[in-house]
């Protein structure tokens, strides 16, 4: 007959020696993918009507902090074998995983809003543009047309439209590819430019920034309920299994 002796370690508490390992690792990683993620949306901000798209971003980087402070508590609760500090250790990774959950939503909601709100403030973002390094418009387009290797909105002969052709009669120097030092942006010596255009890439970027947000609050979401049942055995052991737990699974198991 199987029973729960056979599944648990006979240490008890040791288990949360691999659970601290495992969630400082994990922190240092969900804090990583947080704050990458943070940097693109802040990156790309002139081109978002708000700023709520970077919500799963910090919610990732508080879920990291606490996961930090979460593996310091049962770190102590392992090495007293303490029911307090394994209760108080489950009720913070409860916490955790409920944050974790509204950032997956989040993430997972926004990545349907992103075409549209980069469509609402492009066209905008591209007209404000007048090649001075002290205008916020023109340093973000001529970020993201050497970053993401674009120009224009949906390909390089949209300048043409823009008041800063009337001006300047090219594109800017920032849609030059840029393994090409002759290219003067001209629209007419269209294979010195980058051909693809903007929006496609900086909806691309934010899109994949989200996803990888959603799948690591998944990934880890579904550890964290494992860690969850097996601090509830843990206490249940350490306290001769006062809610009945173990002959339950006991027989289940049998």
């Amino acid at each position: 007959m199987t029973s729960v002796e056979s599944i648990m370690p006979t240490c008890g508490y040791s288990y949360l020696v691999i659970l601290v390992l495992v969630f400082w690792a994990a922190a240092a990683g969900i804090g990583y993918l947080g704050a990458q993620g943070l940097i693109l949306f802040d990156r790309y901000s002139n081109f978002f009507p708000d700023s709520y798209t970077a919500l799963p971003a910090l919610l990732l980087i508080s879920v990291a902090s606490c996961l930090a402070l979460v593996a310091v508590i049962g770190c102590c609760s392992s090495a007293g074998d303490s029911r307090f500090g394994a209760s108080t250790f489950l009720f913070f990774l409860i916490a955790i995983f409920f944050f974790e959950v509204v950032a997956g939503v989040l993430a997972y909601a926004y990545r349907g809003q992103v075409n549209r709100k980069v469509s609402i403030m492009i066209d905008g973002v591209f007209q404000a543009y007048n090649g001075s390094s002290a205008n916020t418009a023109s340093q973000a387009v001529d970020m993201v047309q050497s970053q993401l290797h674009c120009c224009g909105i949906q390909n390089y002969t949209d300048w043409q439209w823009e008041p800063w052709f009337n001006h300047s009669g090219s594109a800017p120097l920032s849609c030059c590819a840029h393994n090409i030092s002759i290219c003067s942006g001209s629209l007419e010596e269209p294979t010195f430019l980058y051909h693809q255009g903007c929006q496609i890439k900086i909806v691309g970027a934010v899109m994949n920034a989200l996803t990888l947000i959603l799948w690591s609050a998944v990934a880890f979401g579904c550890f964290q309920l494992l860690a969850m049942v097996f601090t509830c055995l843990a206490m249940d052991r350490q306290t001769g299994d006062p809610y009945g737990f173990e002959p339950l699974l006991s027989t289940s198991l049998a």
